[in-house]
């Protein structure tokens, strides 16, 4: 028998993901009826996979490393529908090129290879990302029932925070501070701190009864705004343009799947990053001609004239995959308009169906729906993640899931 993804034993905690824990740290130790369905659901799904790479699955969920949890994740999401859709599945097939990718889905309508990708991110952003991570847990562990934290403004070094001298001076500053003279939430009290290259300014919020009785309340109610252009382009390009040419000519159809956690589900970004990025052509001998939207040639398709990267049939695009709510996902199939060999029909499960004409960009919905393919009940997870009744006997442990 195959060891479980997830420990067992006895389960007491209730506090929300810590801003530095692993998502496994997080699922392995949370207790409750609606964690206990994720668990149970992720077993399931990884019951699936065949024995010899059982262990491959699960060391990298379990690895502490969010990135490869959730790689892992999105193969065994991809794993279970291929599963569903009635596919034959083999992990890492063989290939002309040596090179093994994810899968090999085979049904009597057509076959093709899929290769699951999520883009990760460089050394140095990791390393700030894991720096402001720590700054959060230092600021959420503040510990004072009477106020809540407005983050303001955060000015990142290259160095460590001290965590110890940054609580002390929000606590000292916090204790100088009376609830009532400071009901007009937009009259808040500043504080500004400096430290090892660090410059963070905040506000604080009295707390409403509610609040301050609640034991699992953190102390930071709101985080910086952070600005600047989103490009949820690059990424997709980039990600793709490290697996397209590793298989080598595969006489079958190549199917990419991309994860990301793109804010907006307009689907804007991925149309950049496959068909170019839009434009407006204005006549320049007729200005008073109307101009037309266009796309530049810098798509990952190519154009009509110049196709490009033909051996990828399509790009399976899966956004916002989570263990809690994967059914709500946005995921779509953007298929290639010329590819060298083309995916069946219908691939069998629930994706958008994305296609470039003449008119534009199409998109057909499928006609059943991600929760009736998975067999989802009408509620699912059930009950709440973190209820009322649960946080408030915290502190006095509770039962376990």
């Amino acid at each position: 028998m195959q060891p479980a993804i997830f420990d067992s034993g006895d389960r007491t905690s209730t506090m929300p993901k810590a801003h530095q824990e692993s998502s496994f740290a997080f699922f392995n130790r949370i207790q409750g009826d609606f964690w206990a369905a994720v668990r149970i659901r992720m077993q399931m799904w990884a019951n699936e996979v065949p024995e010899e790479d059982y262990a491959d699955f699960r060391g990298r969920l379990r690895s502490g490393d969010d990135y490869q949890f959730n790689s892992v994740y999105l193969e065994l999401y991809l794993h279970e529908s291929l599963r569903r859709a009635g596919y034959a599945i083999t992990v890492h097939p063989s290939t002309p090129s040596g090179r093994k990718p994810d899968f090999y889905a085979s049904r009597a309508d057509g076959s093709f290879y899929l290769e699951a990708i999520a883009p990760a991110p460089s050394p140095a952003a990791k390393a700030k990302a894991a720096r402001l991570a720590r700054l959060y847990d230092v600021i959420d562990k503040t510990g004072d029932p009477g106020w809540g934290l407005w983050l303001e403004n955060i000015e990142a070094a290259d160095t460590t925070p001290s965590g110890a001298k940054l609580r002390s001076a929000i606590r000292a500053w916090l204790h100088t501070l009376d609830t009532a003279q400071h009901t007009d939430i937009r009259e808040r009290p500043r504080l500004e701190w400096e430290g090892n290259g660090w410059e963070i300014a905040l506000t604080a919020f009295p707390r409403n009864a509610e609040g301050r009785r609640s034991k699992i309340e953190r102390s930071i109610g709101v985080y910086p705004a952070i600005g600047g252009f989103i490009d949820d382009s690059s990424p997709i390009k980039q990600a793709l343009g490290r697996k397209d040419q590793a298989y080598g000519d595969l006489q079958k159809p190549l199917m990419i799947a991309v994860g990301v956690y793109q804010f907006d589900r307009d689907r804007w970004g991925t149309a950049n990053a496959l068909w170019g990025h839009e434009a407006f052509e204005l006549l320049t001998n007729d200005p008073t001609a109307p101009g037309r939207p266009v796309r530049q040639p810098d798509g990952y398709f190519g154009t009509p004239d110049e196709w490009r990267h033909t051996n990828i049939s399509g790009v399976l695009v899966v956004n916002q995959l989570q263990p809690t709510h994967f059914s709500s996902a946005d995921v779509s199939l953007w298929l290639h308009p010329a590819p060298t060999a083309p995916l069946p029909a219908s691939i069998g499960w629930p994706v958008d169906l994305v296609t470039l004409t003449t008119d534009g960009i199409t998109t057909h919905q499928p006609s059943v729906s991600p929760s009736q393919f998975f067999e989802l009940p009408d509620v699912w997870p059930p009950g709440e993640a973190f209820p009322e009744d649960i946080a408030a006997t915290q502190s006095e442990g509770g039962p376990s899931s």
